[in-house]
């Protein structure tokens, strides 16, 4: 069981978005959905002084796999990269959430590992962008 993955760099969690997006190609990922939790909380009358936004990401050929052999793993996907802007730091933090501490609970190894397989492609993307967020610095 892997630990989640964490990358931390200066600027706005647009640009950081953008980088992530960049990459996510190069794994044969897809974004599917862009969830910014502030704007919705505060439809309902809440206020985040944080800024945070999750992303959605699929990579369709192990999703259509998983969920051809399992079909119960649905919960596991999408996987999510959560952009956190911490106002306190002045960081945005990108962070992989590893469903496959999830599936570990349920004691489906072969699911676990379809899960796994994904998340590796994003800790790829991930390591991309922060080599190239360093290079720019």
């Amino acid at each position: 069981m892997m630990e989640s993955i964490r990358l931390e760099m200066a600027g706005t969690v647009e640009q950081a978005i953008r980088l992530v997006e960049r990459h996510l190609p190069e794994e044969k990922c897809i974004l599917l959905w862009k969830y910014d939790v502030a704007t919705k909380l505060l439809e309902q009358g809440i206020h985040l002084e944080q800024e945070t936004v999750i992303l959605e990401v699929s990579q369709p050929d192990l999703t259509k796999k998983l969920l051809s052999l399992y079909p119960h793993a649905a919960y596991l996907l999408p996987l999510k990269l959560t952009v956190t802007r911490h106002p306190a730091k002045e960081l945005v933090e990108v962070k992989l959430v590893r469903a496959s501490m999830l599936a570990s609970l349920e004691g489906d190894d072969a699911a676990r590992q379809l899960v796994e397989e994904m998340e590796d492609k994003l800790v790829r993307v991930m390591k991309r962008c922060e080599e190239q967020w360093q290079a720019s610095a």
